[in-house]
């Protein structure tokens, strides 16, 4: 829950109000979590996200990254037409990958769309633009991992592990005088 909420607000602190959401992973309660705790963050917010979610069947044996590429591949048309500014994806791997798909489209990432994702890798901080994540607390999810082991799993806490934003050249700053031509 946190990823989703902390990735939403991250967006809105840099301006965005067309903001969407890459369900790039297979539905898992973890990530069912997450993306309800974007849309309700920026509902909050009064950013509608009908029609913003964009989401399609993804086993657990398929790629990732290439479903990413897929899903915005098949969603061009719409996010053009809703001006998304920003995309908030399940995972950083997914939005590495669909970075180059929205690039060869011509849009400029970070200028027209910002990109972000969760979990980091050194990988993501030598792409073109370094991608901006949210990373877990992995000695904290090792913590729960030995909890669950041991049979002291407490479900409540499961989906709270702490997020740390790290913040590289996807995400740009939106100047709202300047989409509407006022500058």
């Amino acid at each position: 829950v946190v990823a989703g909420e902390r990735m939403a607000s991250c967006l809105l602190e840099h301006g965005h109000t067309r903001i969407g959401y890459v369900r790039n992973e297979p539905q898992s309660d973890y990530d069912l979590q997450k993306q309800n705790a974007f849309v309700r963050t920026l509902k909050k917010a009064g950013i509608p996200m009908s029609g913003r979610v964009f989401s399609e069947t993804i086993r657990c044996w398929e790629n990732s990254l290439e479903a990413a590429r897929q899903i915005i591949s098949r969603n061009l048309k719409q996010i053009r037409e809703s001006e998304i500014t920003a995309l908030g994806f399940s995972s950083s791997p997914g939005a590495f990958a669909a970075v180059q798909t929205l690039q060869n489209a011509g849009f400029e990432v970070p200028g027209d769309i910002s990109v972000i994702g969760e979990g980091d890798s050194m990988w993501f901080a030598y792409g073109s633009p370094a991608l901006t994540v949210l990373s877990p607390d992995y000695s904290e999810l090792c913590r729960r991992a030995v909890e669950i082991a041991a049979g002291q799993f407490r479900k409540e806490r499961f989906f709270s592990c702490s997020q740390k934003l790290i913040e590289r050249d996807s995400i740009s700053i939106i100047n709202h005088k300047s989409e509407k031509g006022e500058l």
